[in-house]
């Protein structure tokens, strides 16, 4: 392979969720406009609506196919997340630069950019929302909370029946909001590692967004609408002289995420690196002790939602 370490393209991955429950994403202890609750949600400080920082989607999806695939294991009495430098997971999250073993082999920046996720409709700042979409709905909200539902909750004493309240806000059940992923592509591993990706977004689904997920809050389903390769030729234009490349959509027509699982790799070698070698990276095995994958400082946070 060329030495040369450059951009062979970028995916645009977009698509919605929506909440099958209500979903708490933990903001601002004083909440909104001075209204104090126990636990409210982040909101966008600049128009009051509910969003799921890229963080938190990022970190959760993290989480569950580490889990998933046994790279989440103990070192040094505490268990942290992988950092191997050389798994599907390392390649598509990243490795904080502390953190990384010096016998991976990943090379380059951490290719999965996910951004902040706002609600349908949502136009910016002083935009009214289209009718019909989430924000307009969060509109006309018979709430005491703009945009969001006043969860009472209750703790009992199991011995005098003594209750603690405390008060949880969350975004309404049915509500929608739109996701946007870059995924950078350099070297045919990073293709072949994308699988992982839509594996953990199928693994959300059987799980829960945000906190509270054991009581039943952050119930979620994943739509993919739009996967777009935006190849290094049409990103540079027309620098060199010649007509600049067109982007192109990737798989359209498949949204189920099983689908996308196992077809998305090879789509994209063959548009963007053919003849590039055929062997599929591996995906990581249980049981790899942490000590073989570099040693740490100090622990790292975990990488889950709030």
């Amino acid at each position: 392979m060329d030495e040369n370490f450059q951009l062979a393209g970028l995916l645009e991955i977009s698509g919605t969720i929506r909440c099958r429950t209500g979903l708490h994403v933990g903001g601002n202890p004083e909440g909104f406009q001075g209204i104090r609750l126990d636990s409210p949600v982040v909101r966008d400080p600049m128009t009051g609506f509910p969003y799921i920082p890229g963080s938190s989607l990022k970190g959760k999806l993290r989480a569950l196919v580490e889990l998933a695939l046994g790279r989440y294991g103990r070192d040094r009495g505490a268990y942290h997340p992988c950092s191997c430098n050389a798994c599907p997971i390392c390649r598509i999250f990243g490795v904080g630069a502390k953190n990384r073993s010096t016998k991976g082999d990943v090379r380059g920046p951490t290719r999965l950019v996910v951004q902040d996720s706002f609600p349908e409709g949502f136009a910016g700042v002083r935009a009214v929302p289209d009718e019909g979409t989430t924000a307009a709905r969060w509109e006309r909200l018979p709430t005491a909370l703009p945009y969001t539902e006043w969860k009472k909750e209750n703790s009992l004493d199991r011995i005098t029946s003594a209750a603690s309240p405390r008060d949880v806000e969350r975004v309404p059940a049915g509500s929608v909001f739109g996701f946007a992923m870059v995924y950078q592509l350099y070297e045919p591993a990073d293709a072949d590692a994308l699988p992982v990706l839509f594996l953990a977004m199928e693994l959300l689904e059987r799980n829960y967004l945000g906190g509270s997920g054991s009581r039943g809050y952050g119930k979620v389903s994943l739509a993919v609408q739009g996967l777009v390769l935006v190849p290094r030729e049409a990103l540079l234009g027309s620098l060199g002289g010649g007509e600049p490349a067109s982007t192109a959509a990737v798989l359209p027509g498949v949204a189920d995420l099983s689908d996308l699982k196992s077809r998305i790799a090879g789509a994209l070698r063959s548009r963007l690196f053919q003849g590039e070698g055929n062997d599929p990276l591996p995906l990581p095995t249980a049981g790899t002790p942490l000590a073989e994958q570099g040693s740490r400082q100090r622990p790292p946070p975990h990488p889950g939602a709030s």
